[in-house]
């Protein structure tokens, strides 16, 4: 795994303070580790190895590392008092080698909070959580690992995908539906509503629609379709163009079905 850009808070897992790297470099705690999936928030990164163990590092006052409380991190030198973690940590929640066996498949950072898929189709969520992001039921933060949605028929079986905007979340079941929980003020959820959901909720799509892809950014969401059309919800504008519009819409197809790939103006930025 190769990282660069600011590391003021850890991020680049460099083990040193407020390190810079304008080249990427190799993370030296990942060194040699199959990696399967990474992701950034925006003080804080996150690891999942193809054996199911998850590695953070960077911020983590509000608990997005999910190592437990300050008192556990204690005979660690590379967290620093301030809740920093310089290099890379396992989160000891997910040891696919112990019992109870959880195993991770896929991550997504948040800004101050991070989702974890799991090898059975759930999804974990730990950090801040005053938003409802974390999935729980309560608008309290959390440095433990938590169960924001669990794999059953009510829920479309088994989760394949999340996806972490600011402060809202995206899960992806196996049958293509599309789950949404926390921050909701410009209809990010996708729900019909600005109201912000602290349980996964599904989003309300315009049409019948498989999905097969997630992605989520700021207050943005998006999704592409089995059948090849891309939605879009939350700070977008009909004029194609991302704005901070508080208008809620429920997910409406932005495009005609794409046959080849186009550029879609409304998700550019």
């Amino acid at each position: 795994v190769l990282a660069w850009g600011e590391g003021r808070e850890g991020q680049l897992g460099s083990g040193k303070a407020h390190a810079r790297w304008d080249t990427p470099r190799v993370i030296p705690g990942l060194a040699g580790k199959q990696v399967a999936s990474v992701s950034c928030g925006s003080a804080h990164s996150a690891a999942v190895t193809c054996s199911g163990e998850v590695y953070t590092w960077g911020r983590g006052f509000e608990g997005q590392l999910g190592h437990g409380s300050s008192k556990t991190q204690q005979d660690d030198p590379a967290c620093q008092a301030n809740g920093v973690q310089l290099t890379p940590r396992l989160v000891t929640h997910f040891l696919p080698a112990k019992k109870p066996k959880i195993a991770a498949a896929a991550i997504a950072c948040g800004n101050n909070f991070t989702l974890v898929l799991g090898k059975g189709g759930e999804v974990w969520a730990f950090g801040e959580g005053g938003c409802g992001q974390l999935g729980s039921g309560r608008r309290t933060q959390s440095a433990r690992p938590l169960l924001a949605l669990a794999a059953s028929p009510e829920t479309g079986g088994a989760m394949v995908a999340v996806a972490a905007g600011w402060a809202h979340a995206l899960a992806l079941s196996e049958r293509g539906q599309v789950y949404a929980w926390g921050l909701n003020h410009v209809g990010q959820l996708g729900v019909g509503d600005t109201k912000a959901r602290h349980t996964p909720t599904r989003t309300v799509f315009s049409a019948s629609a498989e999905v097969a892809e997630i992605h989520a950014l700021g207050g943005r969401s998006c999704a592409l379709t089995r059948g090849g059309n891309v939605y879009a919800w939350g700070a977008v504008s009909s004029g194609g163009s991302s704005s901070s519009s508080s208008n809620a819409h429920p997910a409406t197809d932005v495009t005609a079905a794409v046959t080849t790939p186009h550029l879609v103006q409304a998700l550019a930025g």
